[in-house]
């Protein structure tokens, strides 16, 4: 324990650099380098994770509670349950690697964490009756995908990356990693500094999910002895690089190498300003942490992919769909390549959910006589993945995909078959909870998407989380986090979005056009709330001249005329907000479900700007016309507005007016 933390109990925050090494039975923490090693195996975790561990080992077995480790941990400020979980959750991992079941992490409900060592557990078992607790093998765990300001340009067609864990065989289910210290091109330390960083970030990235050796372990696998060091470490692929800088532009060149068979598997390149040092690491370390989801799941060596041919096709798909679809040629080498993977390797069960998955989010671009063929395709390779694997929950993700947007009932079923098959993966969860906010379950989507934010996967149901927290009147905390995210972290391009959600359902109206404002950064924000319709109407609710608002509802009903789904949805809320309800009916007319899951769906007519809309018995045919109401009836659960006892009208006696859908 630090003195610091003697003089002030366990509420000073841990200073990792002045932290003594520690050990947990077999396993040995170096808080300040941020490794935990048994033997020749070594881990680096991030700093608050090791943190989180160095808090919990001070607390010698007595329970910590959130609010502690938040003081400790996080300097004390606000920060979500999510957080915390995650934390927890990567520390639970690596008790997983260990053998020795050097420790455990007990959760006391409502109260906090127990770090529990192998001699207490011995000791809470003896005096339970239980036989001692048994060495857990590694199960291949989740990798990040790319940040949102990838991911989100790509949508729901990075559902894909995320590594699902392969049933454990006798030999370790995940491939061992090395990221070797980066060469530079130039001279000076400016660009060793900048190499030396960028190496750093990616094994803090990868090293919470996957196994990845330390940077000084990697350094030794360069040159004579590079064989040797590769059989003593177990490490089967290498991340290698270079970095140029001529002190105006930076130049990485990144490759993921199979030294067995002397194979390059995949290799990206990244460019930028150099002003922009940062986000050039960032977005480096996102690419490689979404290709290495997928690597990491085809190379488990019961149900991998052995052949570095298809192996390296998979990788150029996955690369493709992080990095931007961008044009229909695009698309089609997607699909052939997971067509060619599914042929040659129909074992690898994966693949086929894969497809069945990838495919609804992509067949938008294609010409609507290929649809057809592509939807058979969905059902075929779903059904196959289903054989191989009964519980694939993405194979029930991709025939929910297949239904009509309306078919609540029915895609609701598939969905909760997934969960059932696997109650934390995060797609299904996250698109259950999509599902349930579109026919106004808005309490109930909230405990799914919350859990696909907690399962480290950095694909963005956080964005799709906080929309829905802030529509549905939960503010706060996540308007304040977003704002300070925004400050520390503006690259990610899913912080500005929910940010600009948010202030708009809190009516934040001088922020929001202050956000809207700013040009644009990233193509995937240009269909944000900073159109001409939104400056038109806050300036609107912001004047409230006549003037200004006539010519805010001008603009929302021409705006509803472009006939696009997210136009029309952004219309009614403007429309409603303005207090033209009857105009905001007129559009939400030719509204209709587009079954995309992709949270900009009904979901709108649920939130807080529409209020207006739900008060008037009007909404009810409008429901019915989307398949609500038929749905409402035959499943027993209602919408939560139904709930609110200033309703002016009961939910069932205006449904049971209305004849069911034929």
């Amino acid at each position: 324990m630090t003195a610091e933390s003697d003089l002030h109990g366990f509420k000073s925050p841990v200073d990792l650099a002045r932290e003594a090494d520690f050990t947990l039975g077999a396993l040995h923490v170096s808080p300040s380098t941020r490794e935990a090693a048994r033997g020749d195996l070594r881990e680096m975790l991030e700093p608050r994770v090791m943190q989180v561990l160095v808090a919990l080992f001070h607390a010698n077995g007595r329970v910590v509670s959130r609010d502690e480790l938040v003081e400790r941990c996080w300097e004390g400020r606000i920060v979500g349950e999510d957080a915390i979980n995650r934390v927890i959750g990567r520390l639970r991992r690596l008790s997983e690697v260990d053998h020795e079941a050097s420790f455990a992490i007990e959760t006391i409900p409502r109260v906090g964490y127990r770090l529990m060592t192998s001699q207490s557990l011995t000791a809470a078992e003896a005096g339970s009756g239980l036989p001692a607790v048994e060495p857990r093998n590694r199960a291949v765990t989740p990798v990040r995908l790319a940040a949102a300001a990838i991911v989100v340009a790509v949508a729901g067609a990075a559902f894909w990356l995320y590594p699902r864990p392969a049933p454990p065989p006798a030999q370790p289910v995940a491939a061992r990693f090395a990221v070797l210290p980066f060469e530079t091109l130039s001279d000076g330390p400016q660009a060793r500094h900048f190499a030396d960083s960028l190496t750093d970030e990616i094994v803090t990235r990868l090293s919470n999910h996957i196994q990845v050796v330390s940077r000084d372990d990697a350094a030794t696998l360069r040159g004579a002895g590079r064989d040797r060091g590769l059989a003593k470490l177990g490490v089967s692929l290498l991340f290698d690089g270079t970095v140029q800088d001529d002190g105006n532009t930076v130049k990485i060149r990144v490759h993921l190498d199979d030294p067995v068979r002397h194979a390059t598997l995949w290799s990206e390149s990244v460019d930028g300003p150099a002003a922009n040092g940062d986000r050039l690491q960032a977005l480096t370390a996102d690419i490689i942490v979404a290709v290495l989801a997928c690597s990491n799941r085809a190379l488990a060596p019961a149900h991998g992919l052995a052949d570095p041919d298809l192996l390296s096709r998979y990788l150029r798909a996955c690369d493709i769909l992080v990095t931007g679809i961008g044009s229909r040629e695009r698309v089609y080498e997607v699909l052939a390549s997971l067509r060619e993977v599914a042929a040659k390797a129909p074992g690898f069960a994966s693949i086929h959910s894969d497809f069945a998955r990838i495919a609804p989010a992509l067949w938008s671009a294609l010409p609507p006589d290929q649809t057809a063929a592509v939807r058979r395709e969905v059902e075929a390779e779903a059904r196959k993945a289903l054989a191989l694997d009964p519980k694939s929950p993405d194979a029930y993700l991709g025939l929910s995909q297949l239904l009509p947007p309306t078919d609540w009932a029915g895609r609701e079923k598939l969905l909760r078959q997934g969960v059932a098959g696997d109650p934390d993966w995060p797609f299904t969860n996250g698109v259950l909870g999509l599902t349930l906010s579109n026919v106004g379950r808005l309490q109930e989507a909230t405990g799914y998407l919350q859990k696909a934010v907690a399962s480290d996967l950095q694909f963005d149901f956080n964005g799709s989380n906080g929309v829905l927290q802030c529509g549905s009147g939960q503010f706060e905390p996540m308007t304040g986090q977003l704002l300070d995210a925004l400050k520390l972290e503006a690259r990610y391009g899913w912080v500005g979005y929910t940010l600009r959600h948010c202030l708009k359902y809190a009516r934040r109206w001088a922020e929001l056009r202050a956000m809207a404002m700013v040009p644009p950064a990233q193509s995937s924000d240009r269909n944000d709330p900073r159109s001409s319709i939104y400056d038109i109407y806050l300036v609107a609710e912001m004047s409230g001249k006549p003037a200004d608002i006539a010519r805010a509802r001008g603009a929302a009903l021409a705006t509803a005329d472009g006939g696009s789904m997210p136009a029309i949805a952004n219309a009614i809320e403007a429309l409603t907000v303005l207090g033209f309800t009857d105009d905001a009916f007129a559009v939400a007319n030719r509204f209709t479900p587009t079954g995309s899951g992709c949270g900009c769906d009904s979901a709108i007519l649920f939130f807080t700007l529409t209020a207006p809309l739900r008060r008037d018995p009007r909404f009810m045919q409008l429901a019915a016309r989307l398949g609500m109401v038929d749905y409402w009836r035959s499943s027993g659960h209602w919408p939560d507005f139904c709930a609110d006892p200033a309703l002016p009208y009961n939910c069932r006696t205006e449904a049971n007016r209305i004849e069911p859908a034929k």
